[in-house]
Protein backbone atom coordinates (compact mmCIF):
# COMPACT_ATOMS: atom_id res chain seq x y z
CA UNK A 1 0.00 0.00 0.00
CA UNK A 2 1.28 3.46 -0.85
CA UNK A 3 0.41 6.64 1.03
CA UNK A 4 0.94 10.28 0.07
CA UNK A 5 1.98 11.18 3.60
CA UNK A 6 4.39 9.10 5.72
CA UNK A 7 2.74 6.75 8.18
CA UNK A 8 4.53 6.09 11.45
CA UNK A 9 4.19 3.07 13.69
CA UNK A 10 4.84 2.77 17.42
CA UNK A 11 8.28 1.78 18.60
CA UNK A 12 6.92 -1.57 19.77
CA UNK A 13 5.68 -2.48 16.29
CA UNK A 14 8.13 -4.73 14.44
CA UNK A 15 8.71 -3.06 11.06
CA UNK A 16 10.63 -3.33 7.86
CA UNK A 17 12.07 -0.27 6.14
CA UNK A 18 12.55 -0.03 2.37
CA UNK A 19 15.28 2.16 0.90
CA UNK A 20 15.94 2.35 -2.86
CA UNK A 21 19.41 3.42 -3.92
CA UNK A 22 21.96 3.46 -6.73
CA UNK A 23 25.71 3.25 -6.37
CA UNK A 24 28.49 4.38 -8.63
CA UNK A 25 29.41 1.79 -11.25
CA UNK A 26 32.62 0.69 -9.55
CA UNK A 27 34.05 -2.37 -7.85
CA UNK A 28 32.81 -2.91 -4.29
CA UNK A 29 30.28 -0.04 -4.24
CA UNK A 30 27.33 -2.26 -3.30
CA UNK A 31 29.40 -4.21 -0.76
CA UNK A 32 30.44 -0.99 1.02
CA UNK A 33 26.78 0.09 1.28
CA UNK A 34 25.67 -3.29 2.62
CA UNK A 35 28.58 -3.43 5.09
CA UNK A 36 27.47 -0.13 6.62
CA UNK A 37 24.02 -1.62 7.22
CA UNK A 38 25.56 -4.69 8.84
CA UNK A 39 27.81 -2.54 11.05
CA UNK A 40 24.66 -0.76 12.29
CA UNK A 41 23.00 -4.12 13.14
CA UNK A 42 20.30 -3.89 10.47
CA UNK A 43 19.22 -7.29 9.17
CA UNK A 44 18.77 -7.35 5.39
CA UNK A 45 15.66 -9.29 4.35
CA UNK A 46 15.48 -8.42 0.63
CA UNK A 47 17.82 -7.20 -2.09
CA UNK A 48 16.69 -6.75 -5.70
CA UNK A 49 18.23 -4.85 -8.57
CA UNK A 50 16.57 -3.26 -11.58
CA UNK A 51 18.19 -1.36 -14.46
CA UNK A 52 17.92 2.43 -14.27
CA UNK A 53 15.92 3.78 -17.20
CA UNK A 54 18.05 5.67 -19.72
CA UNK A 55 21.25 4.92 -17.78
CA UNK A 56 23.15 1.96 -19.24
CA UNK A 57 24.97 -0.24 -16.72
CA UNK A 58 23.39 1.59 -13.79
CA UNK A 59 21.06 -0.21 -11.39
CA UNK A 60 18.58 0.66 -8.66
CA UNK A 61 18.76 -1.57 -5.60
CA UNK A 62 15.56 -2.22 -3.67
CA UNK A 63 16.27 -3.26 -0.10
CA UNK A 64 14.19 -4.28 2.90
CA UNK A 65 15.77 -4.18 6.35
CA UNK A 66 14.33 -5.02 9.73
CA UNK A 67 13.83 -1.77 11.58
CA UNK A 68 11.39 1.05 12.23
CA UNK A 69 12.18 4.59 10.99
CA UNK A 70 10.59 5.87 14.20
CA UNK A 71 13.72 4.60 15.97
CA UNK A 72 16.52 7.14 15.57
CA UNK A 73 19.17 4.44 15.23
CA UNK A 74 17.32 2.88 12.26
CA UNK A 75 16.79 6.25 10.58
CA UNK A 76 20.51 7.10 11.00
CA UNK A 77 21.63 3.68 9.76
CA UNK A 78 19.56 4.01 6.57
CA UNK A 79 20.68 7.59 5.88
CA UNK A 80 24.34 7.21 6.84
CA UNK A 81 25.40 5.42 3.60
CA UNK A 82 24.05 8.33 1.49
CA UNK A 83 27.57 9.52 0.52
CA UNK A 84 28.16 6.09 -1.07
CA UNK A 85 25.16 6.49 -3.38
CA UNK A 86 24.30 8.45 -6.47
CA UNK A 87 20.61 8.18 -5.51
CA UNK A 88 18.83 7.27 -2.26
CA UNK A 89 15.16 7.38 -1.40
CA UNK A 90 13.67 5.80 1.70
CA UNK A 91 10.21 4.57 0.78
CA UNK A 92 9.19 4.20 4.43
CA UNK A 93 8.52 1.67 7.15
CA UNK A 94 5.66 -0.77 7.43
CA UNK A 95 4.64 -3.46 9.92
CA UNK A 96 6.45 -6.74 9.39
CA UNK A 97 3.83 -9.42 9.69
CA UNK A 98 5.07 -12.92 10.22
CA UNK A 99 3.11 -16.04 9.42
CA UNK A 100 1.45 -17.83 12.29
CA UNK A 101 2.71 -21.26 13.14
CA UNK A 102 0.71 -23.94 11.34
CA UNK A 103 -1.83 -25.81 13.44
CA UNK A 104 -1.62 -29.60 13.61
Amino acid sequence: MVAREPVTYGLGTPCKTSPVFATQHEKGALARWLNLLAERDLNLTKLESRPRPDMPWQYLFYVDVEGNLAKPETARAVEEPRPLTSFLKVLGSYPAHTARAPRP
